[in-house]
């Protein structure tokens, strides 16, 4: 059936090409496509729109439908300087960008490409190393009960400082780590990490819960239900203490391996949130369709929300549309008093961002509740005043 796969792909390619140009097959599921006697730019477009179009159709081998997407990368040979090997490296660093924009993506090479492909190798070549360094660190950032005015909990968050790059954003490294895998062995640590907090917490009476990040890879890996539920019994811990953050994105891989896991880890108590509501590929069918407990709106929505309309009309209805659902609300991104009074007017259920605290590490979260800091913020959120604490 593989074979079969592949020889219908090699024949919809040929089909999306012009009489003269030449289709290889690299190995594995990669394939290069000559084109020559190109006039203009926007010959290669139309080449590459028409096999995204050729591909949006589904694939039908042994009484079986499949949907196969190909991801494109382009390059022109006189960016190459007429080399045939720098035309390739050129081609497969634009393949490269094309997927990290998604499955179904094309993109053109342009000059600094191939410079950011190496630097994107050298950090997948350290990030192996990462875990075995103990380089790894969680920071965690208090989440506020706005109608208790209450520290309820915290999210955590992953850094990564390099003995050589020094300190890398998640934005950089966490989508190599998916790349590449490694977010599973991450993954793994930080859910043992999770635990080993929760578990320190609980025998200085703090009652947090802590919400963590979980990408589509870890939630398609065999292993990753059984490896979390066993972490959770093992170490009796209340399944009410810890939430999942899920991105747009999974939901819309619409994996039923995905959607059976989350309605197990569902009805184990842990709760399910989605983040960043109102971008990118929202739908309101995921509310519907996923076992969810909370969405977080995106921040972008909430930064100047006193003064933009559209915000303030985007908010209140995804507030009126979450709490008919049974959904409770988080408002990210809150960084002024004059933000906190307008959202509590507008019946949100948490607030979180920098005007409480920025993600620290975990003995600052401690220190915040065990001492007179937690008074502070509680006040600065029942009277609208700037929380006077010191991480």
């Amino acid at each position: 059936m593989g074979d079969g796969v592949l020889q219908g792909i090699t024949a919809r390619l040929r089909s999306s090409i012009r009489e003269n140009d030449t289709l290889y097959r690299l190995g594995a599921d990669e394939f290069i496509i000559v084109i020559e006697n190109v006039q203009h730019k926007d010959e290669l477009l139309e080449i590459a729109q028409r096999i995204k179009k050729d591909f949006s159709f589904p694939f039908c081998f042994a009484d079986h439908e499949l949907k196969i997407d190909c991801s494109m990368g382009i390059a022109l040979s006189s960016l190459a300087e007429e080399n045939p090997t720098n035309l390739l490296k050129c081609a497969e660093s634009a393949l490269r960008h094309a997927k990290d924009s998604g499955l179904g993506s094309y993109c053109f090479y342009i000059d600094g490409m191939e410079q950011e492909n190496m630097k994107q190798a050298e950090i997948e070549n350290q990030l192996k190393a990462a875990l075995l360094e103990n380089e790894f660190q969680l920071h965690y950032q208090p989440i506020v009960d706005l109608r208790a005015g209450k520290l309820v909990g915290v999210e955590a968050l992953l850094r990564w400082t390099n003995s050589q790059l020094g300190s890398i954003s998640p934005a950089e490294f966490i989508p190599i780590a998916e790349r590449s895998g490694l977010i599973i062995p991450i993954g793994e640590w930080i859910i043992n990490t999770v635990k080993d907090q929760l578990l320190e917490w609980e025998k200085l009476k703090i009652d947090l819960f802590v919400s963590m990040n979980v990408s589509s890879i870890q939630l398609k890996n065999p292993d990753f239900l059984d490896k979390f539920c066993h972490v959770i019994s093992e170490n009796k811990l209340n399944p009410a203490k810890i939430e999942l953050e899920l991105t747009e994105s999974i939901l819309l891989e619409q994996s039923p391996h995905i959607t059976e896991s989350l309605a197990k880890l569902r009805s184990l108590g842990i709760r399910i949130s989605l983040d960043d509501f109102g971008t990118g590929y929202s739908s309101l069918t995921y509310l519907q369709r996923f076992p969810l407990n909370k969405i977080k709106i995106e921040r972008s929505f909430i930064t100047n929300i006193e003064t933009q309309k559209d915000s303030q009309a985007i908010v209140s209805a995804i507030v009126a549309m979450a709490h008919k659902l049974d959904l409770e609300v988080v408002a990210e991104g809150i960084e002024r008093p004059s933000t906190v009074g307008y959202l509590k007017q507008m019946s949100i259920d948490y607030l979180q961002g920098y005007y409480f605290s920025p993600p620290v590490v975990a003995d600052s979260i401690t220190q915040l509740v065990l001492g007179s800091k937690v008074e502070s913020l509680l006040m600065a959120v029942s009277s609208n005043q700037q929380p006077n604490i010191q991480t």
